[in-house]
């Protein structure tokens, strides 16, 4: 996620209670008419034009600073899928069992607008439910494509991009910043462009709060609210289903759920497959963050996270089964405080191989782990 090395509250998302009911299996829930629902979905072609001119997929208004901004992006992402997405891709599919590898709904909280790499690790994914710190923002419009400003608003973009593409992680302070002197504000526009990346074509955008009541409920992307949201409805290119990526600001401190009373209900009634988390800043070691871990514990029967997620002394052998993959020593460069004597004797003890890519606050594959926990029904 877009990480923040402060402890600072945490703006949480996900799904919501009564607002998504069941749909044809084939197709994510959908937003279901009711008194709370103030705008309809925008669907149009144009939403996808703009995804993938923002990635660099496709010309337009403004061709030489498009072409510009896609020979850039060009470079960074034939690296990226190089190096990291393409062996991410393929360890997940050996390495993972197949219930979390197929899995079709994926809970990541402190994601920030990291579709990359849970769209690697989760292919199948139908339902990606995802959290961030970061404002939710708008989708584009012509007029962003057409303003004398394209060039510097391509290029804050792609200075958002970059500790992702570098780095594996989101910088949220940097985020705020750059999303200050851009006409592409928000994680809207990013997600969209990412998930072109990711090989889908966008099908609508809708503007989402979520009540505190629980429902999740559409907006006017003009309406400023607490615990704004977006819904992305899109498909793998030369498919029919539509799957979904709602991303919704809650503060997910035990403060912050303590004022947004719907929001454990909302995640539990999502029918969560697998949980993620990866530079998640080791909030969830702290007793600020108690209850989001609590909540992360109950839903998730795998969950899928390097060592800034919840420490390994609260998956209990009775409950859990664990795999552990790549090397762990101590915590991360800047968050030594963190160490854990007991992963590093669970991995010692388990001697697995290396990772074939770096994940998370780690810039090598000599000292990447994830560890993979499985509820005990799920273990083999």
């Amino acid at each position: 996620m877009g990480c923040c090395r402060l402890l600072i509250c945490w703006l949480g998302v996900f799904l919501a209670t009564g607002v998504l009911a069941q749909a044809d299996p084939g197709e994510p829930a959908a937003l279901q008419v009711s008194e709370c629902l103030a705008a309809l979905p925008l669907s149009e072609p144009a939403l996808d034009r703009y995804a993938r001119q923002l990635a660099g997929l496709a010309n337009g208004k403004g061709a030489d600073v498009l072409a510009g901004h896609a020979a850039q992006l060009e470079r960074a992402f034939v690296r990226i899928d190089g190096v990291q997405l393409s062996r991410i891709r393929h360890w997940s599919a050996q390495a993972l069992p197949l219930a979390v590898h197929a899995a079709e709904v994926v809970y990541y909280p402190f994601s920030g607008p990291d579709v990359l790499y849970v769209a690697a690790l989760f292919p199948n994914a139908r339902q990606m439910l995802f959290t961030g710190l970061e404002p939710v923002g708008a989708p584009p419009s012509d007029a962003d494509f057409s303003s004398p400003a394209l060039a510097s608003s391509l290029s804050e973009l792609r200075h958002s991009l970059a500790t992702l593409l570098g780095r594996s992680f989101f910088v949220t302070a940097q985020m705020q910043q750059q999303f200050a002197r851009n006409r592409f504000r928000g994680v809207t526009p990013i997600l969209m462009l990412l998930l072109a990346r990711s090989g889908f074509e966008i099908d609508s955008v809708t503007g989402l709060r979520l009540n505190l009541d629980g429902r999740l409920c559409a907006r006017d992307f003009g309406a400023l609210v607490d615990q704004a949201g977006v819904d992305i409805r899109y498909r793998r290119t030369g498919e029919s289903v539509l799957r979904s990526l709602i991303y919704v600001r809650v503060d997910l401190s035990d403060d912050g759920l303590q004022a947004m009373p719907g929001y454990a209900a909302f995640v539990r009634q999502m029918g969560v497959q697998a949980s993620y988390l990866k530079s998640a800043s080791y909030l969830l070691h702290t007793p600020q963050f108690g209850n989001i871990r609590s909540l992360l514990l109950e839903v998730s029967p795998a969950l899928l996270e390097d060592d800034s997620g919840i420490p390994f002394r609260y998956f209990p052998s009775v409950q859990w089964d664990p795999l552990f993959f790549g090397q762990y020593q101590s915590a991360a460069a800047g968050f030594g405080g963190h160490t854990q004597p007991d992963l590093r004797r669970a991995f010692a003890a388990a001697a697995p191989a290396r990772l074939p890519f770096w994940i998370g606050y780690r810039h090598s594959k000599a000292d990447s782990n994830l560890q993979l926990y499985l509820r005990r029904p799920l273990a083999r």
